[in-house]
């Protein structure tokens, strides 16, 4: 649906812009609201649903979020994100349940993830944040079907979120890739995955056309994984008692004849 090359549906690197702390943390609000009210509405209509326990959940972790997002915004100034060193995969696993009732029962959500044990140092709040906004545009976007997957290639992560709603017309298209106000109502969304991005020392990569859908890239780098070491083990080059004293010649000698 995404791969075939076209001028005008060209992937680009992202410019960022940025919205006020404070108008992001309404606007995540607003979308752990619409989580809360679509979990709510699917198990009204079908209340004996096999899914209702991950329903449930859903609405757990959005009220959960919401608190946080509260106690925030409740904090006198701003404050750094706190970033800490997350395996992405698990965490986006974590949100299914939450993309899955953001999107509704309508649409055809399929999650695939494909890094396991990848680490990135990011703000886990917003990387949530991020993820759950690409989800509500596409739901916005009358989409039919949403696609999010994650794989590893070299040192970054790419999540890779794709939807077949109407797309964005090229000036539409302009503006998210700058960050800034779509013109419609879901406002500042954009720019709060613009701003995680920038603040984890990632890339964006927005792909859309009109009547054709949307692909968003989130790129992170990873983090190296440095083995532990064994202590009890003998320093390299370290000999055995056996063989202090040697020369050089007999270690030589030795080697040549194992």
């Amino acid at each position: 649906m995404y791969h075939k090359s076209n001028p005008q549906a060209r992937a680009t690197p992202v410019s960022f812009a940025s919205s006020p702390p404070q108008r992001q943390a309404i606007h995540d609000l607003r979308n752990l609201f619409g989580i809360v009210v679509a979990a709510k509405n699917i198990l009204a209509r079908d209340p004996a649903q096999t899914q209702r326990i991950t329903l449930l959940e859903a609405i757990e972790h959005a009220a959960i979020q919401g608190g946080r997002l509260t106690s925030d915004l409740l904090r006198a100034g701003d404050h750094p994100p706190s970033c800490q060193a997350i395996d992405v995969g698990v965490r986006l696993a974590g949100l299914a349940p939450m993309m899955n009732a953001l999107a509704g029962s309508r649409i055809e959500f399929d999650l695939e993830i494909g890094v396991p044990e990848s680490r990135s140092r990011i703000d886990p709040a917003a990387f949530d944040a991020s993820v759950l906004e690409l989800i509500a545009n596409a739901h916005a976007a009358h989409a039919r079907t949403i696609l999010v997957r994650s794989a590893r290639v070299g040192a970054r992560l790419w999540i890779l979120i794709c939807d077949d709603g109407r797309g964005m017309a090229p000036d539409v298209r302009e503006r998210a890739r700058r960050g800034a106000d779509t013109g419609s109502a879901r406002g500042a969304g954009l720019s709060r995955v613009h701003d995680f991005v920038r603040a984890s020392h990632g890339h964006l990569h927005i792909r859309s056309r009109t009547g054709r859908g949307t692909a968003v890239a989130i790129i992170l780098p990873t983090l190296l994984s440095i083995p532990s070491i064994d202590r009890r083990a003998r320093p390299f080059g370290a000999l055995s008692e056996s063989r202090r004293g040697e020369t050089v010649q007999q270690r030589v000698a030795r080697a040549a004849t194992a």
